[in-house]
């Protein structure tokens, strides 16, 4: 017992670095995803944590993404590959997992990963689903963002939008959530403000059941903003701070809520600090 102050959040709203282990090396959404996570780390405020952001940033993700993934081989983008994963590990004593991540402090093993970017990083990336699918309702702006900016830079329909270009990326973020937490408006109105689709279009499109799945599509683009998003919202983050007998205590529990039986909700993680 004692006095506690909790926050909720959801995972589901967090990117999957397990995500990763649902998909190929060769396949094309195995590049477009770690290309999410690599916008947000060349956002201007990791700046200071690397010694050439764009450069660094490319190889960390790569190391991210190789820790999980099936496969033996150093991956990087456009199927290259570039001899074995765990020679970046030779002066260390632990090899690569090639396996899920079962904890978010697993995150330190990777190579080129510092306590500075894990810091940063922790409160927006999960190990608790392997969905590739991000609920852009509840996310940090920092996710929001770089969706934004991921889906105007590889739509291939659209100008592609630069990570420094903050007035308009705020514009966008802000007509695009006002239409959560309907996931097919939250599309269409980006694609509408983009200039990808009118809005008497949209409207006649939406006008029947048959059609509103499909409204936000545009067509031409090889990548479509709905197929990235989604309104799942089951896997829950709470923390409770407060005191206990006279000591500060921190209480973490991950619950997979998912199922319309309480007694049936799992405990994914838990922690008393």
């Amino acid at each position: 017992s004692g006095n506690f102050d909790a926050t909720v959040s959801e995972e589901y709203a967090k990117y999957s670095l397990n995500a990763i282990t649902k998909m190929t090396t060769t396949s094309s959404n195995y590049d477009l995803y770690k290309k999410i996570l690599m916008t947000i780390l060349r956002r201007e405020e990791y700046k200071t944590f690397f010694e050439n952001q764009e450069d660094d940033t490319e190889k960390l993700i790569h190391a991210m993404a190789d820790f999980v993934d099936a496969n033996d081989s150093i991956n990087e983008f456009d199927k290259v590959e570039r001899g074995r994963e765990d020679s970046i590990y030779d002066d260390i004593k632990y090899k690569i997992k090639n396996a899920a991540f079962l904890t978010l402090s697993e995150l330190r093993l990777v190579h080129g990963m510092s306590d500075d970017i894990y810091e940063s990083l922790k409160d927006i990336v999960t190990v608790y689903h392997t969905s590739d699918k991000i609920n852009v309702c509840l996310a940090d702006e920092r996710i929001v963002d770089a969706l934004i900016v991921h889906y105007t830079n590889y739509a291939e329909c659209t100008t592609p939008i630069k990570e420094d270009d903050v007035e308009r990326i705020e514009e966008l973020r802000d007509i695009m959530l006002s239409s959560c937490p309907d996931i097919t408006a939250v599309a269409t109105a980006l694609n509408v403000e983009l200039g990808l689709k009118s809005e008497s279009e949209t409207e006649e499109e939406a006008s029947t059941a048959e059609t509103k799945s499909t409204s936000s599509q545009v067509s031409g683009c090889a990548v479509q903003f709905e197929k990235l998003i989604t309104d799942t919202n089951d896997i829950f983050r709470i923390q409770g701070t407060g005191s206990v007998n006279g000591v500060n205590t921190v209480i973490t529990v991950v619950l997979n809520a998912s199922s319309s039986k309480t007694s049936s909700w799992k405990v994914l993680y838990y922690q008393v600090q």
